[in-house]
């Protein structure tokens, strides 16, 4: 927490010192009178950064502990104000030396990295959003102070404040239209750096934020690397027409239900923590359904989702097979499947979060009835293998489930 704060307060005195100070020296030498409150700012800023780190440093050294220190006093020292005292005016140029500060701004990264909550692209965007703006500021009070080339100068502050930054933008883009020019050779020399400047700092953004807005849609891009892949095989092994048709119907189905990504895959790299707590999010809907299920502790509950396997079911396909001995039973997570009876006939359709097969996982009985899928259907599947191991873990539960055991082959013997 401490380390934040220290950011935090790394971050304001970057800003402060980046927005204020250059507008102080080109704009209000009348205005010397905010001199000292902008100086205690900064002394409190100082302070309280400077305190952060003796705090998160307790196992460096003296001499890293000094310099850490060192730099603090140096940014908060009121040079302005002393120089007023000891000269008899003050002088706004002292103020450049709190300037060293600026690199902080850096640390706004990391702020926007560590935030949770935040869009991991919008967290390497935003700060580019902050530091360009403000590169813009610096130079156009440079500009200023410059003496602003050949823009007229009537209109106040302002009007010249908003001159400079066209000028600086202009020049910085490289596409300056010659309206504001530089007159002398300090101020060419100024320009020159400024497009030297933009060259550079611009074509860092420029590609880094093409990069950065390619993977906003990163999982369209992995989607088309795999269908070039796929088409490059069933192209080289000569595949009917007609099954490259079905297996691209199939990756459409993928990239529509799940933008491409096999969940499976994506839960397995976290913690079974996490991940039973995502997936009883995203399956608790169907699971609460289950009467075999009712009743059962929220850590049961995660115990089974974990065992849940995602499966693919196409339009036509039978899942599960008049006569033959189950050993799991289905959740619908998208899709439509019909119950078939021994004479063919159409028993029930099932959806979205329905479930089927769940006699399986209490006896050994052969299925009495099929069930075959309508459309493409997202399915997952609980074995019975994986659902014995959670009773396992969970021996109290298992009496509740001998019990739904027994009713049902009463029922079944009725």
């Amino acid at each position: 927490m401490t380390t934040s704060w220290s950011k935090h307060a790394d971050i304001s005195i970057a800003i402060l010192a980046g927005a204020w100070i250059p507008l102080r020296i080109v704009f209000f030498d009348d205005a010397a009178i905010l001199d000292p409150l902008f100086e205690l700012l900064f002394i409190g800023l100082c302070t309280v950064v400077a305190t952060l780190k003796v705090i998160n440093l307790p196992r460096k050294t003296s001499a890293t502990i000094a310099r850490a220190i060192a730099l603090e006093v140096i940014v908060a020292l009121p040079l302005v104000t002393i120089s007023k005292s000891s000269l008899g005016a003050p002088s706004e140029l002292f103020l450049l030396v709190k300037m060293i500060a600026l690199p902080r701004l850096l640390r706004i990264r990391d702020v926007f990295i560590s935030m949770d909550t935040l869009y991991p692209v919008l967290s390497r965007l935003l700060p580019i959003a902050i530091f360009t703006p403000m590169l813009i500021h610096i130079l156009s009070c440079g500009w200023i102070f410059m003496g602003s080339g050949t823009a007229p100068h009537e209109g106040g502050r302002l009007t010249e404040y908003s001159r400079a930054v066209y000028w600086t933008i202009t020049t910085l883009c490289t596409v300056g239209y010659g309206d504001i020019t530089p007159k002398n050779s300090a101020q060419m020399g100024y320009a020159c750096v400024v497009m030297i400047v933009g060259v550079t700092f611009f074509g860092y953004v420029v590609s880094n934020v093409a990069s950065l807005l390619a993977r906003l849609d990163a999982a369209k891009e992995h989607h088309l690397a795999t269908l070039d892949r796929v088409e490059t095989f069933m192209s080289y092994n000569r595949v009917p027409h007609a099954l490259k048709s079905d297996v691209r119907a199939f990756y459409r189905y993928l990239w529509e239900s799940r933008q491409g990504y096999d969940d499976h895959s994506v839960l397995e790299s976290l913690p079974p923590k996490l991940r039973s707590e995502i997936a009883l999010s995203l399956n608790a809907e169907i699971i609460n359904k289950v009467p075999l299920l009712k009743g059962a502790a929220p850590e049961l509950l995660r115990d089974v989702v974990l065992e849940l396997q995602p499966t693919v079911a196409l339009p036509g396909e039978k899942i599960l097979r008049l006569g033959e001995i189950g050993d799991a039973m289905y959740f619908i997570q998208r899709g439509a499947v019909e119950v078939i009876s021994k004479t063919g006939k159409r028993l029930a359709t099932l959806s979205d979060g329905a479930f089927f097969g769940e006699a399986a996982l209490l006896t050994s009985n052969p299925r009495n009835a099929g069930v075959r899928a309508l459309t493409y259907c997202t399915l997952h599947i609980l074995r019975r293998s994986g659902f014995e191991k959670v009773l396992n873990r969970h021996p109290g539960f298992r009496d509740h489930v001998l019990e739904v055991a027994r009713n049902r082959l009463g029922e079944d013997q009725g």
